[in-house]
């Protein structure tokens, strides 16, 4: 397999990011000037459309530290969005935009590409799951 080139966003990536990045208080509002300045240099090993990002260096710092450490905003399906159950998660390294993750909870991994925003409940700040240790359903099965 040839190596990875680095690209920009696509059009449903970017739409995806501007859409977790409106999270209520403008939690994310910091991260922002970072969109212009990422691209993506890497994709998931399996069929779906989870993305690696880097921005460039230049672009400034995100001040803030997600309260689980990693996942600076994330959106899961809507009820009435049966055909895509999962969730976003948007993470951050070092202050900076570092994936793009999509989730099917499904488990046969065919989201190969990001649905339209309006198939997501509004976004919160952070993951999923309340601050504090992930829910047993989130963990790997280790143990």
């Amino acid at each position: 397999m040839p190596p990875f080139r680095p690209r920009p966003l696509t059009v449903a990536e970017r739409a995806t990011q501007d859409f977790l990045l409106e999270q209520p208080r403008g939690q994310g509002a910091g991260l922002c000037a970072q969109i212009d300045h990422a691209r993506v240099i890497g994709e998931c090993h399996c069929v779906c459309a989870t993305i690696d990002l880097a921005v460039d260096p230049a672009a400034p710092r995100w001040n803030r530290r997600p309260a689980d450490g990693r996942i600076a905003a994330s959106a899961v399906s809507r009820p009435d969005a049966p055909q895509h159950p999962g969730e976003l998660l948007l993470h951050v390294i070092d202050g900076r935009l570092a994936e793009l993750e999509i989730a099917d909870w499904r488990g046969d991994n065919e989201l190969a590409e990001f649905p339209p925003v309006r198939t997501w409940e509004p976004p919160r700040a952070g993951g999923p799951w309340p601050a504090g240790p992930e829910p047993e359903s989130q963990l790997g099965d280790d143990d």
